[in-house]
């Protein structure tokens, strides 16, 4: 993207620049003295400022508009009775930081109306693995070669995803930048072998299998 007057927009936006990235900075730092329930409001925000400090790199006129300075997502405002946290849906708003931020910067313009559950979210982080492990209580691995870059899964994962084994590996290879080479199945399991480049990897693809087979 092309720019008029660069000098005098980064002169402009360099304290802006610098106020993000501080007040960024503050958030977390109180986010770690902060009682637990208030941490991740304030490690939001703390990011949020982060973001903005990113679209100024590509957006130097931001917030050119008053539309683009609201979150841009929603969420039910009055929760059902047994609400739980993992199962609330949040929905993509038309205008907003979040569609802003996303055209600009991943040039994603089609996210208006998308609608995610929480847990769908959470489940992409490798870090939270450990955690859902322990609250899923399942392990969907049977077998992991680490020489041969072979892993099994159950047969039955088939049925919750309803997809064939070859139609299972192609979604796997979408969700990680496509690691399977080869997918064989038989009466009770599905075996799967990894391109050469992986094989030596086993736990990112122990961390990349068990978070694609949780997120149903």
């Amino acid at each position: 993207m092309q720019f008029n007057d660069l000098d005098v927009k980064s002169y402009e936006n360099s304290y802006t620049f610098m106020y993000y990235l501080e007040h960024a900075e503050i958030y977390y730092n109180q986010s770690k003295k902060s009682p637990l329930a208030i941490q991740p409001v304030l490690m939001f925000y703390g990011l949020i400022h982060l973001i903005k400090a990113c679209l100024l790199t590509v957006d130097p006129s931001y917030p050119e508009t008053t539309s683009v300075m609201a979150h841009g997502v929603s969420s039910r405002k009055r929760k059902k009775q047994n609400f739980q946290f993992l199962h609330d849906e949040v929905k993509i708003q038309k205008l907003g930081l979040c569609t802003h931020f996303a055209n600009k910067m991943f040039q994603l313009n089609y996210l208006e109306g998308e609608k995610f559950l929480m847990i769908h979210l959470l489940k992409q982080l490798p870090e939270l693995n450990d955690c859902f492990s322990y609250l899923d209580h399942i392990d969907p691995f049977l077998f992991l070669d680490q020489k041969n870059g072979q892993f099994t899964l159950p047969i039955s994962i088939l049925d919750h995803y309803h997809m064939t084994a070859e139609r299972f590996a192609n979604y796997i290879n979408q969700k990680s930048s496509g690691i399977i080479e080869e997918v064989q199945s038989s009466k009770d399991c599905i075996h799967f072998t990894s391109k050469k480049i992986y094989r030596y990897h086993s736990d990112s693809i122990y961390t990349i299998i068990s978070i694609v087979c949780r997120i149903s």
